[in-house]
């Protein structure tokens, strides 16, 4: 039997900066995709119900949405132009808008856990767009990290550097090609957003933002990281 205890509070420390963050977010994505990889398929051929199977399926498969986020993030300008400029497919469109309302859940998800647990939790749903952003600027880390995951056995466990301990052990986890390439995402999706306003497809404008507000921060962010840990490296050489 489990029970969900919502007045025990467990505190944490937080990561002190994004290049932890990231490092942290990389071990528990790697992490629970290797778990679906060993145990889904035990699952699936157990003798289980048919709602256990999804319920594990769709738990344990979590981690496997950073790669649709990224997909759907290169993707959604092309979409956007062949929605402008062809007839062909409005049917097809409108079908697949409908699914737009479960990019709902995730906001809605910690909405109602602020709710839960603080009593001016209407002054910090301000924040829960920034959260959503967040989520999307470390999906190009994460998706890495799921599909490392899914298809590489092993690796290498780095533990979440904390603050005032030896970032160097991490210099690996924090790499200026990636932020360069998060930079370069962040840049797509603000020129995917000023399309968006331009051809008036108002339905994409909030997402296309969050889009380009999370790559950009994290880009950035990582680019900054990567510079400091360069000059600390390049300090205990000389």
């Amino acid at each position: 039997e489990i029970l969900y205890l919502p007045d025990v509070v467990c505190p944490s420390e937080l990561v002190p900066d994004v290049a932890a963050f990231k490092a942290q977010q990389r071990r528990w994505t790697k992490g629970g995709t290797q778990t679906l990889r060993k145990i889904l398929p035990r699952v699936l051929k157990g003798p289980y119900p048919l709602k256990v199977k999804l319920e594990a399926f769709f738990h344990l498969a979590g981690n496997l949405a950073y790669p649709a986020m990224l997909v759907l993030a290169l993707l959604t300008l092309p979409v956007m132009v062949i929605k402008e400029f062809s007839d062909a497919y409005h049917l097809y469109f409108a079908v697949a808008g409908s699914f737009i309302v479960a990019a709902g859940a995730f906001p809605l998800l910690y909405s109602v856990a602020l709710k839960h647990a603080y009593p001016d939790w209407r002054r910090r749903l301000a924040f829960v767009p920034f959260l959503v952003a967040l989520t999307m600027g470390v999906s190009l880390n994460n998706a890495v990290a799921a599909l490392e995951g899914l298809f590489k056995k092993g690796g290498v466990f780095f533990r979440t550097p904390k603050a005032g301990g030896n970032r160097l052990l991490y210099k690996v986890a924090e790499r200026k090609q990636q932020a360069l390439l998060e930079l370069a995402f962040g840049v797509y999706m603000a020129l995917t957003y000023l399309y968006s306003l331009a051809a008036a497809q108002l339905v994409m404008v909030p997402f296309t933002a969050l889009y380009a507000l999370g790559f950009l921060t994290i880009g950035w962010q990582s680019w900054e990281a990567a510079r400091e840990l360069e000059v600390a490296v390049q300090e205990i050489k000389e």
